[in-house]
């Protein structure tokens, strides 16, 4: 008697189901997380009892100033001819506003020249971002 000895399959790992799961895991957390916009400065803002609350136009230019005087424009740090730059992107003139957050602690020279190079850049609406505190707080 005769018994045939058969060539033995080795066993295989198949990754397709172990991916299937991993691509419905990573689909399941960009549906239910929420995405915010965070900035990564942290500017501690002057308080002012008789601030307005200004409305976000399309042509808005947003200027960070820390407390070290270091300008900012979309979280990357800027130089003066960087701003000046940017300024002069800016659309219509007369549309055309910029925020300056600047920190409490920021210098008034640093401010000032942000200033001048909005009001070198011909732009006349200016809005200096401040909190909503009744009242400032002397810095630390």
């Amino acid at each position: 008697m005769r018994f045939s000895h058969g060539t033995r399959r080795e066993a295989e790992i198949s990754l397709t189901p172990l991916i299937d799961i991993l691509f419905i895991v990573l689909l399941f957390l960009v549906l239910t997380s929420t995405f915010t916009e965070q900035t990564v400065l942290h500017v501690s803002l002057p308080g002012a009892s008789s601030g307005e609350s200004t409305v976000e136009r399309a042509s808005v230019l947003r200027v960070l100033i820390d407390a070290d005087g270091r300008t900012y424009i979309d979280d990357r740090p800027q130089s003066s001819d960087a701003i000046r730059a940017r300024l002069g992107a800016l659309g219509d003139r007369g549309r055309a506003s910029v925020i300056v957050a600047a920190d409490r602690r920021a210098s008034h020279g640093s401010v000032v020249q942000v200033l001048d190079l909005v009001r070198q850049a011909g732009i006349r609406r200016v809005s200096i971002q401040t909190s909503a505190e009744s009242r400032p707080q002397a810095p630390p």
